[in-house]
């Protein structure tokens, strides 16, 4: 069975890492169509996606969480340690996934799925934005009263 690390890149930056033990295009479906536990993700804004397979599980659920708090992707904020680590992970060596799948979905997903995807394209932007506001409060750039406020403003 592949233990799968994979990331998913927003333009030119890292927007999300995820593990799997399932195959690879079941579980990225599972992102862009907003399955049960899985974080949806904009199919549209997707530049990239890598992957690397690891033969245990224990290095696929170590590799996770050392390179959610290495590289910081913008969907795993709430997923990383909040002091730095001390420790260091020798680099895996990743590889690009394609799939004519990624231009089947795209075709789904704007055909009988536009207004549902929209809905939750939406609710992505407003994830995002609370996200900025986290962070911004984190380092102290706003108010405790300046985020509940933007958030209040949100919802």
């Amino acid at each position: 069975m592949p233990y799968t690390l994979y990331k998913i890149h927003h333009g030119n930056g890292l927007a999300y890492v995820g593990r799997t033990k399932q195959k690879l295009s079941d579980r990225l479906r599972g992102h862009f169509f907003k399955k049960p536990m899985h974080r949806f993700l904009d199919i549209e804004a997707v530049t990239l996606i890598e992957y690397a397979e690891l033969p245990t599980e224990a290095d696929m659920f170590l590799y996770e969480i050392y390179l959610i708090n290495v590289e910081k992707p913008m969907y795993n904020l709430d997923d990383k340690a909040r002091d730095g680590l001390t420790v260091s992970l020798p680099p895996l060596e990743f590889k690009q996934w394609s799939s004519p799948l990624i231009g089947k979905w795209k075709t789904e997903i704007s055909g009988k799925d536009r207004e549902l995807y929209e809905k939750h394209k939406a609710e992505l932007a407003c994830f995002e934005r609370k996200q900025e506001l986290k962070s911004q409060r984190r380092k102290g750039e706003i108010t405790e009263d300046e985020y509940y406020d933007r958030i209040n403003k949100l919802t």
